[in-house]
């Protein structure tokens, strides 16, 4: 799937204008990730959040460091600006971007890697504007989880002009060149219904596991066994 930058620019500014707040898939990612920062014991670290969208992330990131967003749409970024004057944001495509190299304690990358065409130099920007030993947090959708999805789940989801998954194998190794992982795992269970998830996400069987009281040990096992929705990952830059 490819997708010139202008046609990208143009999705994004429509996406961007028409969303409200934060929906419970967003904040429950963005609570992964501030549990994660929690988890590097810096104190007020500079913060970087690639592809930062409406900007809300990035407004919840600047209570823990001064943090720069950026993101293609103008018009996020206008907006974002008008609602937080207080954190840098800048409007631009990544990979043209002259961010400053080796000046972020940490960077942030929710739901964009998989949007992104050349997902290897992606990784390389992230890691050349971090410090050495700067830390990654990154989350992108399960590759496992989509492919046992159903169409009608895939357009209520919203695909986007570059869909890219990976699963957590492919992350682990695009990772592995500039980072070394600390953590990976999944969150979010209960998506998808094909295959193995046909089972696992039955609703009988969940309000069954449910009504005996192991229905949150149900909701961890999933996420062990990589069947979340999303991967997080954790990284160090090497």
């Amino acid at each position: 799937m490819t997708s010139s930058i202008e046609a990208q620019r143009a999705y994004y500014d429509r996406r961007w204008s028409e969303a409200g707040d934060m929906n419970p898939l967003e904040r429950e990612r963005a609570r992964a990730i501030l549990a994660l920062l929690e988890r590097t014991g810096l104190t007020a670290p500079r913060i970087l959040d690639l592809g930062c969208g409406r900007g809300q992330l990035t407004a919840m990131l600047s209570a823990v460091g001064p943090t720069t967003g950026i993101d293609l749409s103008e018009q996020a970024i206008e907006g974002a600006r008008a609602r937080w004057p207080d954190v840098q944001w800048l409007a631009g495509d990544v990979f043209a971007a002259d961010l400053p190299s080796s000046s972020f304690d940490i960077v942030v990358s929710q739901e964009v890697i998989e949007h992104v065409e050349d997902q290897t130099r992606y990784l390389e920007i992230a890691a050349g504007a971090l410090k050495p030993c700067g830390f990654l947090a990154i989350t992108t959708p399960n590759r496992w989880v989509q492919e046992r999805r159903s169409r009608a789940e895939h357009e209520a989801w919203g695909l986007q002009p570059i869909e890219k998954w990976v699963d957590r194998r492919q992350l682990c190794r695009l990772l592995e060149p500039r980072f070394r992982l600390i953590e990976i795992k999944t969150i979010v269970p209960g998506y998808g219904s094909r295959g193995a998830l046909a089972l696992a996400n039955s609703p009988k069987v969940r309000r069954l596991l449910g009504a005996i009281g192991v229905g949150r040990a149900y909701d961890a096992l999933r996420c062990r066994l990589a069947m979340g929705l999303h991967l997080v990952a954790f990284a160090q830059r090497r």
